[in-house]
């Protein structure tokens, strides 16, 4: 019994956040994006992680309507954006195959994919006037401590290409500069956020649209900084995007 009333006060509290900020959500939502559908994925989330329960619905709040502006979807199957906790705050870190969704947004790039060389493949990076990247896995490791190097790689409309290459040295010493360094998909999944290191910094040269441009200061600052902070005050409702009586609002 105990268990269950916890569930329902954050689940509450949740919601009772979510019903003031729904027209915000709704506003700031990239196309396409059903919100009612994000606020269940991100319900989900919660309910998953007991730590995520911990933290102030103002935070989650916040991480639910960075997600709806950028138009990723919080899930570690996904591998778009994760919901990682800091004590009581929620913060989103966005992953790599996020960024290759903003990417190409663009509709500049034709392809953007990342890969990670580890200890046994073969391999051939070479930089200058005739720049060359050449990776055949050999499967012989898994092993985030076997990885040598991540690449990532776009090829751009008009039939440019664009490539950049990271030792693991430079990927960890990112990653002792995380926030979330000790948290979330760098502990769970660390070729995933390997990848999205050097997917961020090949963005650096690309075309991006002003959802791409945001997601690199949004991450930036729920990374490496403290976030920016919402706070809200009213009663609780039992769906955050319908109004009394029952009426359906999210169109």
């Amino acid at each position: 019994m105990a268990q269950g009333t916890q569930v329902v006060t954050w689940q509450g509290a949740l919601v009772a956040q979510v019903k003031k900020n729904k027209d915000a959500i709704k506003d700031v939502a990239a196309s396409g994006v059903d919100v009612l559908r994000l606020y269940r994925q991100f319900v989900n989330q919660v309910a998953l992680n007991p730590n995520l329960q911990k933290c102030t619905p103002q935070s989650i709040v916040r991480s639910l309507i960075q997600a709806a502006e950028l138009g990723l979807t919080p899930s570690s199957s996904l591998g778009e954006c994760y919901l990682v906790p800091f004590g009581t705050n929620c913060q989103l870190i966005i992953g790599y195959r996020g960024l290759i969704a903003l990417a190409r947004r663009s509709g500049e790039i034709v392809s953007i994919s990342a890969g990670v060389i580890y200890e046994g493949d073969d391999y051939e990076v070479e930089r200058g006037l005739n720049e060359k990247l050449r990776h055949v896995p050999r499967m012989k490791s898994s092993k985030p401590e076997d990885i040598l190097y991540v690449y990532a790689v776009a090829h751009l409309k008009g039939g440019g290409v664009q490539f950049e290459v990271m030792p693991k040295r430079e990927v960890d010493a990112i990653r002792a500069r995380s926030r979330s360094g000790n948290e979330g998909p760098w502990k769970t999944d660390y070729a995933e956020m390997a990848k999205k290191t050097v997917v961020r910094r090949l963005a650096k040269y690309l075309p991006l649209t002003i959802e791409g441009i945001r997601a690199t200061e949004i991450d930036d600052s729920n990374d490496f900084g403290e976030g920016e902070a919402i706070t809200i005050d009213v009663p609780v409702s039992a769906d955050p995007f319908t109004e009394e009586g029952g009426e359906d609002v999210t169109e």
